[in-house]
């Protein structure tokens, strides 16, 4: 006999409403409605009723046709003499790590010397690894060495950065204009590879203090100022949208995360063919990092579960490469253990929990539906906010970009003092007996104020 639910009734939500009604004693139903700190309210529960008419879930392009694999790309520090450099990434290649990223550095002198800069990236099969290199302004020597170089010839990833992310984070004193021109010179010395030139960075505004509305508008009103610079330029927008990519923090809201790069997947198209472009010929390349400004150097293996969770709602959403912070990447002193275990976390999401082998798993729940469309929408109306400022750079050099930000970073900050947010190991569960671990990073690194963010005209 076949096994079938028929005896059981499905109740209706209204019936669902009057015994959570009834359980509550006296309290209004809206006390089980949370407000989260993009302004969108979460309900108890949700049914078919609610994703209906959707519209998203009629247009939410999947990551891809059939599901990949994402990049293994945690970022290896460039700090070490290439003889080293090249030991420490052979070994993390042969441990599971299947892309090669970090950072540039002028003070590292290997990335100055086209020969010792073969050395340090010597022994790589370039058609199987990506490399993501993050340059700052001026990234077009780095980029002119290696496409000169004959023995580091990567056939997919990036090198590049973003000019406005940089002029707000970093405070680069290269004038935005020059920062931009040189962007167009290495996308047109470039545009017959597929390596990517421009990149767009939410992780900066995120880790500044945004929420993930704002992160999505912001993100979106730089996809588009920065195809504008390069048109300006002579650089057509298929060329720009071609060598483009996305660089995207993942914070400690699961679902809100899932949901957010779901809506990114989504709006992109919008800007796409804003520009007369057919979509299909221009995927979204969306990387992922751990947000930065929820670590801690407290109870630093905390940080472990923050990183878990991060990247698995990263690999739910479906991203092209993850980076996982290790836990004490905030310390001073840290080393290749906490490396091992970071990269490691992503081998056993892909290897043992087989969260490789779906394509958009998250696809069908009323809540991410929801959800999706909710941040979705709230983006899209900041984003023209932004445009009507008179687009991004504009929003910036006045101030308004920073201002939403800062607003966003002190209301975070004032619900981790009042334990509304709870880091734990910091203002709950805090070891009372463990002495503050030496920084890392300067606290200084991470911010935005209005005074920092300077925009050359």
């Amino acid at each position: 006999m076949p096994l079938t639910f028929d005896e059981f009734p499905v109740p209706t939500l209204d019936e669902w409403r009057k015994v959570a009604e009834a359980s509550l004693k006296g309290k209004p139903f809206d006390t089980l409605i949370t407000e989260t700190i993009e302004g969108i309210d979460l309900r108890p529960l949700y049914d078919a009723s609610h994703i209906e008419l959707l519209t998203q879930r009629l247009a939410m392009p999947a990551p891809t046709a059939n599901p990949v694999p994402w990049r293994i790309a945690q970022t290896l520090s460039p700090e070490l003499d290439p003889e080293a450099f090249h030991q420490h990434l052979q070994t993390a290649l042969e441990n599971g790590q299947t892309a090669v990223s970090l950072d540039y550095s002028p003070s590292v002198p290997w990335l100055n010397q086209l020969s010792r800069l073969e050395a340090a990236l010597a022994d790589v099969n370039w058609s199987q690894f990506p490399l993501y290199i993050r340059t700052g302004l001026n990234g077009l020597p780095l980029l002119a060495m290696i496409h000169a170089s004959r023995k580091v010839n990567p056939q997919s990833g990036y090198i590049g950065d973003d000019p406005y992310a940089q002029q707000t984070r970093y405070h680069d004193p290269l004038p935005l204009r020059q920062a931009l021109d040189f962007i167009a010179q290495a996308t047109t010395a470039s545009s017959t590879t597929d390596m990517g030139t421009l990149l767009v960075r939410g992780d900066v505004y995120q880790d500044s203090g945004a929420h993930a509305v704002q992160e999505l508008a912001f993100v979106l009103a730089s996809i588009v100022q920065q195809i504008r610079d390069m048109q300006a330029r002579d650089v057509p927008a298929q060329t720009a949208f071609r060598k483009m990519h996305l660089l995207i923090a993942i914070g400690p809201q699961f679902f809100t995360e899932i949901a957010k790069l779901r809506a990114l997947r989504w709006l992109w198209p919008q800007i796409v063919t804003a520009f007369g472009l057919d979509v299909a010929d221009y995927p979204p390349h969306i990387h992922a990092r751990s947000a930065q400004w929820n670590k801690t150097r407290l109870d630093a293996h905390t940080n472990l579960l923050r990183t878990t969770t991060e990247g698995i709602a990263a690999a739910v959403a479906g991203v092209e490469s993850l980076e996982l912070f290790a836990f004490d990447a905030l310390c001073a002193n840290n080393g290749t253990f906490s490396e091992r275990l970071a990269r490691n976390q992503q081998i056993i999401m892909q290897q043992e929990a087989h969260l490789a082998q779906v394509a958009d798993s998250a696809a069908g729940s009323y809540y991410v539906e929801c959800l999706t469309d909710q941040l979705a929408q709230h983006a899209w109306t900041l984003f023209q906010q932004v445009e009507a400022k008179g687009g991004f750079a504009e929003a910036v050099k006045t101030g308004w970009v920073q201002s939403h930000i800062n607003e966003t970073r002190q209301l975070r900050e004032k619900r981790i003092m009042k334990r509304q947010d709870v880091l734990i190991g910091v203002n709950l569960y805090a070891n009372l007996d463990e002495s503050v671990p030496s920084p890392q990073v300067k606290t200084s690194d991470v911010g935005i104020t209005e005074s920092n963010l300077k925009v050359a005209n």
